[in-house]
């Protein structure tokens, strides 16, 4: 109110803390959350993706497959992505045969 300045630093916030004050300010989101996601970023980033729950690249293969395979196809030292995925756990949609 007025010139009263505020921090609500949301590393403190729950999930519901957060879609409480979207629905109670109106704040615009990004429509991906809609389909099923729970969070955004780089479309091929496995940071968090061994979480039980995580199905990001389960989405990406269903939505963009295209996409999808060029990801899993990227290669580093002899490793292809979706190895490297695979091995920490991720949760991956299985292989196309």
């Amino acid at each position: 109110e007025g010139n009263h300045k505020a921090s609500y630093p949301l590393s403190i916030w729950t999930d519901n803390d957060i879609w409480a004050y979207i629905r109670k300010f109106g704040v615009n989101y990004c429509d991906i959350y809609n389909k099923g996601a729970d969070r955004t970023g780089c479309v091929f980033c496995g940071f968090g993706a061994n979480r039980k729950e995580d199905n990001r690249f389960t989405l990406l293969a269903e939505r963009y497959p295209r996409l999808y395979e060029k990801c899993m196809g990227y290669e580093n030292n002899g490793v292809r992505y979706e190895e490297a995925l695979r091995k920490i756990g991720a949760n991956l949609p299985d292989p196309v045969k």
